[in-house]
């Protein structure tokens, strides 16, 4: 008892999707929809990535003058006292500051 190659290739595509679809899937992709999946992903990055990093706690670091900070925030409609942000005057400040916290050596 033989089997049709393009049946047995069949079964085993199927039994594939069952277990990883999204492989399979990728085969079919049309690259036409490549650019308005980027753009999607990319707009739900730039509204889930502030809040998952706000809930893990995790501190924005800033530097030069804190009124920048707001104007940009405000020129981006974007509110700068619902995250923790900590501002230093300078961004080789802001590292000095995160080594201490970290405990590691300065560099000189």
């Amino acid at each position: 008892m033989s089997t049709d190659p393009d049946l047995k290739s069949l079964s085993q595509a199927s039994c594939l999707e069952r277990i990883a679809p999204g492989p399979v899937k990728l085969l079919h992709y049309r690259r036409d929809d490549f650019s308005h999946d980027l753009i999607a992903g990319l707009s739900v990055m730039t509204v889930a990535l502030p809040v998952v990093l706000a809930e893990r706690g995790v501190v924005l670091a800033a530097d030069g003058r804190q009124t920048e900070l707001h104007h940009w925030a405000e020129s981006h409609h974007s509110e700068t006292q619902s995250r923790k942000v900590r501002h230093y005057p300078t961004f080789r400040e802001a590292i000095r500051m995160y080594r201490l916290a970290q405990g590691m050596a300065e560099d000189s």
